[in-house]
């Protein structure tokens, strides 16, 4: 008996586009957190079913994901927020802001990429 009403989802944008060829219906993507356009647009092409497009959009994702964990992610979240206009505060502990180091690495990652 096929069940008609379960929705599957990964838990990563990281696995979108081989989730969605294989039958899947999204993902839990963290980085919607501080890129949403980026996922949506990503989304939009897997769901019109542009797969070259979606391809180079996955590794642009998986780049841009890499690019959030080159420093503690859940900080660099908030970093991300507050460089994009959002002030979502501090991160709560036990994590602390970036240091100076680890934002400068931030911003020229996302500025070689054309996010900032």
């Amino acid at each position: 008996v096929e069940k008609r009403d379960f929705k599957f989802l990964v838990g990563t944008e990281r696995l979108l586009l081989p989730a969605m060829v294989a039958g899947g219906h999204g993902c839990v993507a963290g980085l919607s957190n501080t890129f949403p356009e980026q996922v949506v647009e990503f989304y939009k092409m897997l769901k019109e079913g542009k797969y070259r497009e979606s391809a180079e959009k996955q590794f642009f994702i998986i780049e841009l994901r890499n690019i959030m964990y080159s420093v503690p992610n859940i900080p660099a979240a908030y970093a991300v927020l507050k460089l994009r206009g959002v002030d979502a505060g501090y991160p709560k502990p036990p994590y602390q802001p970036l240091s100076e180091d680890q934002l400068k690495t931030l911003k020229t990652l996302l500025s070689e990429k054309k996010l900032l």
